[in-house]
């Protein structure tokens, strides 16, 4: 009996020692992703918003960044952004697991790294690191940190999907969506206007969609790369936004929604609340 006790010990000792090393090397692995994403990104000289800058943009963007920027806020360079909510990885089930998440984003060039865990049982996570650096995308999910559910890198696909979510993340830092090298803007009606983004990799293009209070409502896409059994499908994508709310002098969404809309209709899949967002 009392080997028996011994041995369970010390495969139990043996279980918690390596999750707790796959986790280390999680943490280990994201580090060098958020570095490989700051080197990636050019090394800009502090500067502000100035309404100036909005002369030849299309009315409804023009009256949204001025809702949301302050005159002399900081034009960002990198942003940290914490988030919390749910995630549904199934469009045929109603539950949602719950999730955190820390995203590192570069505001002058188009880069970000998400990192998530995703519990999918009740001492169960799923890690995700989502990546977009240097134009090139790519997704890796391990089960606790240690067992390999995804691993994909370097695809056109991955590329303008990554580029797709990075424009439609900036509605938590707008300064990028001022008119850059890498950034653009289509006039379309008095309520909406399309923002065309590039990199080396991927050119992509969303809709942008205003409220009567002149706030971003949604973004859409008729075409994002979505993965269905290994095979990337362009499906319609969007993202809708609400509870603005101004962080020093930046207003930003404290909610969240992403979605798809697929053959049987819309799959609402992440839902966020703002945990905390640090400008630099």
């Amino acid at each position: 009996m009392k080997s028996a006790f011994l041995v369970l010990a010390l495969l139990v000792f043996a279980v918690v020692v390596t999750l707790a090393v796959a986790r280390a090397q999680w943490r280990v692995g994201t580090a060098s992703a958020v570095a490989r994403l700051s080197a990636a990104a050019p090394h800009t000289t502090p500067a502000a918003f100035a309404p100036a800058r909005l002369d030849s943009l299309p009315a409804p963007v023009a009256r949204y960044l001025r809702a949301v920027l302050r005159d002399g806020a900081p034009i960002a360079r990198r942003v940290v952004i914490r988030h919390e909510g749910g995630f549904r990885a199934d469009s045929a089930s109603g539950t949602w697991s719950p999730f955190r998440s820390v995203q590192h984003f570069t505001a002058g060039t188009p880069g970000f790294v998400w990192d998530a865990q995703v519990r999918m049982a009740p001492v169960l996570d799923v890690y995700v690191r989502d990546e977009l650096i240097g134009g090139s995308g790519a997704m890796r999910a391990r089960l606790a940190a240690l067992v390999p559910v995804a691993d994909a890198a370097g695809s056109p696909e991955l590329a303008s999907g990554a580029l797709h979510r990075w424009l439609a993340e900036a509605a938590w830092f707008p300064t990028a969506l001022l008119p850059s090298a890498f950034l653009s803007w289509v006039a379309m009606d008095d309520s909406t206007a399309s923002a065309v983004a590039s990199t080396s990799r991927a050119t992509v293009k969303l809709t942008f969609r205003f409220g009567p209070d002149s706030l971003l409502r949604e973004v859409w896409t008729p075409e994002r790369s979505r993965d269905v059994g290994g095979v990337p499908v362009p499906t319609p994508w969007g993202a809708n936004y609400s509870d603005w709310q101004w962080r020093g002098d930046v207003r930003v969404p404290a909610r969240g929604e992403a979605a798809w809309t697929l053959p049987s209709g819309r799959f609402a899949y992440w839902r966020g609340t703002l945990a905390g967002v640090t400008y630099d």
